[in-house]
């Protein structure tokens, strides 16, 4: 079935249109500024809301937590990825395969446990649980980076950091909530 040629043009400018960048994407807006003085890395803060479209709709300091551990999510879900396709190479063996085998474990307690521990409670409860959720998350970055100690350079360093930098600043937003 064709479509006929005005839906098309239709359709094509507004699949275009939902690829432009938000308009607070290139300039963060009041609230966001405001939440990310009160964090320990006021840029990446700002950086990392300002790309969130969850965040460039907040109106209140709970929903820009919420983008904030969406965050997290996204970036310990990549590195996950990455430490998968790690493990499947054959240049890993040994202490550094089973540094990535227990990183990839960590990297699913953040997944699977830490950041859906913290978005119900940020949303529905008692924001510090929230807290106490992203605090393990940082801990947990931390743990998989241990894993390589005793000789064995880690391929994580800069993807556990960033994961640890982020739970730390979603903590300070988490706490900032009134």
């Amino acid at each position: 079935m064709a479509i006929p040629t005005q839906q098309l043009a239709t359709l094509v400018a507004v699949s275009f249109l939902l690829l432009l960048p938000h308009p607070s994407a290139a300039q963060p807006n009041r609230l966001i500024k405001e939440t990310c003085k009160k964090t320990p890395d006021f840029d990446l803060c700002v950086s990392s809301l300002s790309a969130a479209p969850r965040a460039a709709r907040a109106t209140t300091v709970r929903e820009l937590a919420l983008a904030m551990i969406h965050v997290v999510e996204a970036r310990a879900t990549t590195t996950s990825l990455y430490i998968k396709r790690l493990a499947k190479t054959a240049s890993f063996r040994g202490e550094e395969e089973a540094a990535l085998k227990a990183c990839e474990f960590y990297y699913g307690i953040i997944i699977d446990y830490d950041v859906p521990g913290a978005v119900t409670e940020v949303r529905y409860a008692n924001p510090k649980f929230g807290v106490d959720s992203m605090v393990d998350s940082a801990r947990e970055a931390e743990l998989c980076e241990e894993e390589f100690r005793g000789g064995n350079k880690s391929p994580l360093t800069g993807r556990n950091m960033a994961v640890r930098r982020l739970a730390n600043v979603a903590v300070a937003i988490i706490k900032s909530i009134h």
